[in-house]
């Protein structure tokens, strides 16, 4: 399935009644480049998976002129975190990246609702303990081949072909939670109880509800 336009996204978020709920999550692909992030941050940082190889999770180019402009704070390089991904393969596939949906860090108790231009799926969060591993691969190898590879280990999602004939699939399983990769518990806590404040680079201002 190819992406034509921007605006065509896969929309997802994790949870149900018994659990609580994620924010609602967006990936979409344009052209050879592909992007992903949680939309109530994607006005300001988002997570793109360039055609080169090169990965960043980015502050938004204007929003990072907009702290200069300003005169504050802000880092060096709008890229928070980079990394170079393989070279995409003809058969299998390689992958890039990875967001944690923590079971026991679920905290809104909103459920998540899409429209009929904006479906959205739910999905089933894990074990108490446990997270839901969101994952991103890129392949050549067409779906009618990739497909059973992936259902061994995970579930398929969805799929797009960019313009250069690279593929992008999301999957999705359930895996052990370190909770080593959280903050301490003083700033878990305070990030709890903040809600109307301003955003700074590199600083989570919401319930944590996902671990790139």
């Amino acid at each position: 399935m190819r992406m034509e336009r921007p605006d065509f996204q896969f929309r997802f978020a994790v949870g149900d009644p018994e659990h609580n709920y994620s924010t609602i999550w967006s990936a979409w692909g344009w052209g050879n480049e592909f992007y992903f992030g949680a939309v109530a941050m994607l006005g300001f940082t988002k997570i793109s998976l360039h055609q080169t190889g090169e990965c960043q999770v980015a502050i938004i180019k204007d929003k990072w002129e907009k702290l200069g402009r300003e005169g504050l704070p802000r880092p060096d390089d709008r890229a928070l975190t980079k990394w170079v991904r393989k070279p995409t393969p003809d058969n299998g596939a390689i992958h890039v990246a990875s967001v944690l949906f923590p079971t026991d860090y679920l905290k809104s108790t909103k459920v998540p609702e899409g429209t009929a231009k904006r479906p959205l799926t739910i999905l089933t969060p894990a074990p108490p303990g446990k997270a839901v591993e969101v994952s991103y691969f890129y392949s050549r190898e067409p779906a009618e081949t990739l497909g059973p590879k992936f259902a061994k280990l995970c579930i398929p999602l969805f799929r797009v072909t960019l313009d250069n004939g690279e593929s992008v699939s999301i999957v999705v399983r359930q895996t052990e939670f370190d909770k080593r990769f959280l903050p301490p518990p003083e700033q878990m806590q305070r990030l709890s109880d903040t809600t109307n404040v301003e955003i700074s680079p590199g600083t989570e201002t919401q319930n944590l509800t996902a671990v790139v």
